[in-house]
């Protein structure tokens, strides 16, 4: 589970920069969770209802800059002419062999663009990332349901409660959150500034109460 742990934290990490740099989407109905009562708020896990938009927006999200941990080989073997060592680390290449950043699977691959994975009238989804992020075969991640629900809960909460916004400098213009990553075999965000607020008054007395709770 460690990889899991690794993964989902880098991505996670990465979600308040994607959200600020992308920030229609947070303002639309079908991207906010709400409870069974339609109450505001992150108040009830068990009742939720998950939006239509929302997986989209986390499946992008976590797409932005997928990268996964690697498995080593149990045995020696040969592939198209390349011989494999016993004991040798693999990695996929995700980004380019397996569809990721293919403009024939995903036209414009490099624009943040949920919409491509829903259904719409006369439009058939694109392939949903997590068919390939979480590996293959036998060697798929034991932890792709946690790491999964893990960024799903993450998103969900943070659009319930905040709004999540571009810093602005002494002017009042909004200062752009680099894209840019550190490399590495499960890569990270440099550190980054964004503003983040309560999404409304009643998000506020929320997130009040619960700190007055602990």
């Amino acid at each position: 589970m460690h990889s899991t742990a690794c993964t989902s934290t880098s991505v996670i990490c990465a979600c308040p920069s994607v959200l600020a740099r992308y920030q229609d989407p947070q303002d639309r109905p079908s991207t906010r969770p709400s409870t069974r009562n339609g109450r505001e708020g992150w108040d009830d896990l068990l009742h939720c209802r998950p939006p239509p938009y929302l997986s989209e927006y986390s499946a992008a999200g976590g797409v932005d800059r997928s990268h996964r941990d690697g498995n080593r080989s149990t045995e020696d073997d040969v592939h198209e002419g390349y011989f494999i060592p016993k004991g040798s680390y693999i990695i996929a290449n995700l980004w380019y062999v397996y569809m990721l950043y293919d403009a024939q699977t995903y036209p414009d691959p490099m624009a943040f663009n949920p919409e491509r994975f829903m259904t719409a009238p006369g439009k058939a989804p694109q392939t949903d990332p997590r068919s390939v992020t979480f590996g293959f075969g036998r060697r798929i991640c034991p932890g792709l349901h946690l790491a999964d629900a893990s960024v799903w809960l993450t998103i969900a909460t943070a659009l319930a409660l905040f709004k999540i916004a571009k810093p602005v400098d002494a002017n009042g213009t909004p200062i752009e959150p680099s894209a840019e990553y550190v490399s590495g075999s499960i890569i990270h965000p440099p550190p980054y500034k964004c503003d983040i607020m309560p999404r409304s008054a009643k998000a506020k007395a929320l997130l009040d109460a619960m700190v007055e709770q602990k």
